[in-house]
C-alpha cells in the first residue's frame, strides 16, 4: 500500500476536485475523507464548480443502497467508518491521518501552503511511516 503525499497545493480542494473527476471518469471507487466542519462548503463549492456536470458521489450518512450505487464516497472525518472496500482509494483532506488508512488501496494526501497544513502534513507523514506505510512525495509548484 503507497501513500502518495502531494504538498505545495495553493487550493487543496480545487486540486481534491480534479481528482475527484478523474476517479469518475475511470470508474474507480473513491473515498474522500473531509474535516466535519468542512463537509458541507465542500459539496457545495464542488457542485457549483461545473453546474452543468454531474458528480455522482455519495455524501457523509447516505443511505446504503446510495453508498451501493456510487463510486465516489464522501465521509466526515470525524465520524467513525466501520468497514472500508477492498479496492478502495482514498483521498485523504482531513488534519489527522484516519486509522483505517492502511485498508486502502491506494492514499491520496493534499497538503496546502499555509503553515497549518504544513504542520499537518508533516504530521500525518510521520504517522503513515509509524503504520509501516510507504511515502511517496510528490511536491508540486504552486
Amino acid at each position: 500500500m503507497t501513500v502518495h503525499l502531494f504538498t505545495g497545493l495553493d487550493d487543496p480542494w480545487s486540486w481534491a476536485l480534479r481528482v475527484v473527476r478523474k476517479a469518475q471518469r475511470e470508474g474507480r471507487l473513491l473515498w474522500v475523507l473531509v474535516p466535519g466542519a468542512d463537509v458541507n462548503r465542500v459539496l457545495s463549492r464542488w457542485c457549483a464548480a461545473d453546474p452543468q456536470g454531474f458528480l455522482g458521489m455519495a455524501p457523509p450518512r447516505a443511505s446504503v443502497s446510495v453508498r451501493r450505487r456510487s463510486r465516489i464516497h464522501v465521509f466526515d472525518a470525524d465520524e467513525p467508518v466501520d468497514r472500508v472496500s477492498p479496492d478502495a482509494h482514498l483521498l485523504h483532506l482531513a488534519p489527522q491521518v484516519h486509522p483505517l488508512a492502511s485498508s486502502f488501496d491506494t492514499v491520496l494526501d493534499a497538503v496546502g501552503l499555509d503553515a497549518t497544513e504544513v504542520q499537518a502534513g508533516r504530521r500525518r507523514f510521520r504517522a503513515y511511516q509509524a503504520m509501516g506505510l510507504e511515502v511517496r512525495h510528490r511536491p508540486t509548484s504552486p
